[in-house]
């Protein structure tokens, strides 16, 4: 279910004065998957929780800084409020005035089609470190606001095997996805760690 967020951050200039992160924009789904944004104001080393009720997090950047072209000084942690249960971070840590810089905005392999919406998945693409093999599976579950048994089941949509390096897939046709269903990566690498990058287009159309 919807949830309050807890947003952590882990630097002292990473607050509503300060010289990094001053406020970050959530864009996430309500409890009945209506898309909703909220806009917080960091108070360094502590803890902020959202007003607004989530039942998923699409993104999160920072909205403003106290540095011309600055991000956060460090890790900006999300969770769902009193459980501890890790959701999603914008990463990355430094110092204004070296080349060392946060990332400004979280990077989630995961996507939640918004209620009265239908997602066209137009393209795929993947990147891994050289060297490494990997198979990487994309999965959907739809009616996710749904949790009384029977509930829908999650399903294979596409899979890419023996990926090296990187692969691009086009989908000339492209793939309708339903509101109100999750979308999400998987990989299995054929080493103990390796880095990998997937990233998808598509566009929101009305239903």
């Amino acid at each position: 279910g919807a949830t309050t967020i807890e947003v952590i951050s882990n630097n002292s200039q990473d607050d509503s004065i300060g010289l990094g992160c001053r406020t970050i924009l959530i864009n996430g789904l309500d409890g009945s998957c209506n898309e909703i944004t909220e806009i917080i104001a960091l108070t360094g080393n502590g803890t902020v929780t959202t007003t607004n009720s989530f039942l998923r997090i699409q993104t999160a950047y920072i909205a403003t800084c106290g540095t011309n072209r600055g991000t956060n000084y460090n890790d900006i942690d999300f969770q769902s409020t009193g459980s501890n249960l890790a959701i999603a971070r914008i990463g990355g840590y430094g110092t204004i005035d070296t080349s060392s810089y946060g990332t400004g905005r979280t990077q989630l392999g995961i996507y939640t089609v918004p209620a009265g919406k239908t997602l066209y998945l137009t393209s795929l693409y993947v990147n891994i470190d050289s060297s490494k093999v990997a198979d990487i599976s994309m999965w959907t579950c739809g009616n996710i606001d749904n949790i009384t048994p029977p509930v829908s089941a999650k399903l294979l949509l596409l899979q890419i095997n023996a990926i090296t390096n990187y692969r691009e897939k086009s989908l000339t046709s492209y793939f309708p996805i339903q509101e109100k269903t999750d979308i999400w990566f998987r990989c299995k690498i054929n080493a103990s760690t390796a880095e990998l990058d997937v990233s998808m287009e598509y566009f929101l159309v009305d239903n």
